[in-house]
């Protein structure tokens, strides 16, 4: 009886450490991920679920592609051959900011794709990808239904999602409710951490201004997607722009 007992307490034991084993991989909506992925260059990146993806806490500064390939920096705005460059033309911004990409650069040659996981590696680290407009749309959706999330104006109207989205630094301040510039010490309840690094359209613009981050999806042959909060606007936006400009690239794990 009491080796009996003794098979049926290790058979417990072993069934427990088999579900652990199994579900350890399964991490939790919202838990911060620390040191999730590293880029060629040796960065290490945070990251964190969000529904059902999971999303880099950074942007990425890294200055080559994933097969070791230097990225070069730029000296003006080109759509043909990929380019970096520092935000606000200062190098010291990259360590917050990362880097600035032109979308040849963040794409690495790679198709238009805005399919959801959009399977552009594209300039992202291996098993990371350029996230497409429809998983931008995506986020933006989820979080939107999420009331611990979203910013009200006024009780029953429009959830406004950009401060949810948006670093508690960084930004130039703005009187309008639920903007990421109004109380940017309330920002951030995604923990996504979009940062104001601005872009380079052939001059350095909206520094501390604007968080705008590459889409997988190009808009025609000249144009592209990218994801932007405005320190002054509460929701996100999704708009079309340029491929020659350069904007941050946010990765999303496969």
């Amino acid at each position: 009886m009491k080796r009996h007992i003794l098979y049926f307490a290790a058979a417990l034991i072993a069934a427990s450490f088999s579900l652990t084993s199994c579900d350890k991989d399964k991490t939790p909506d919202g838990q911060i991920i620390n040191d999730a992925v590293q880029d060629k260059d040796g960065n290490k990146y945070d990251a964190i679920k969000i529904g059902d993806h999971t999303w880099m806490t950074e942007n990425l500064r890294s200055t080559k592609y994933a097969d070791g390939t230097d990225i070069p920096m730029g000296t003006s705005p080109n759509g043909n051959t990929g380019y970096r460059y520092n935000p606000n033309g200062d190098e010291k911004n990259v360590k917050t900011h990362g880097y600035l990409y032109n979308w040849t650069a963040a794409m690495n040659g790679k198709g238009s794709s805005n399919t959801n996981p959009s399977h552009v590696q594209g300039v992202c680290p291996k098993g990371w990808h350029i996230p497409s407009k429809a998983e931008w749309e995506d986020l933006i959706n989820y979080i939107g239904r999420q009331s611990e999330f979203v910013c009200t104006i006024e009780e029953g109207g429009d959830a406004y999602v950009a401060k949810a989205m948006a670093s508690t630094e960084g930004w130039e301040p703005s009187t309008q409710t639920c903007a990421p510039g109004n109380l940017p010490s309330t920002n951030n309840a995604t923990g996504l951490n979009g940062t104001p690094a601005g872009a380079y359209t052939g001059i350095y613009s909206a520094f501390k201004i604007a968080a705008s981050m590459w889409n997988a999806t190009e808009d025609g042959s000249e144009n592209a997607w990218v994801t932007t909060l405005n320190y002054m606007h509460p929701n996100a936006s999704i708009n079309s722009v340029s491929k020659g400009n350069a904007y941050s690239v946010r990765c999303v794990k496969d």
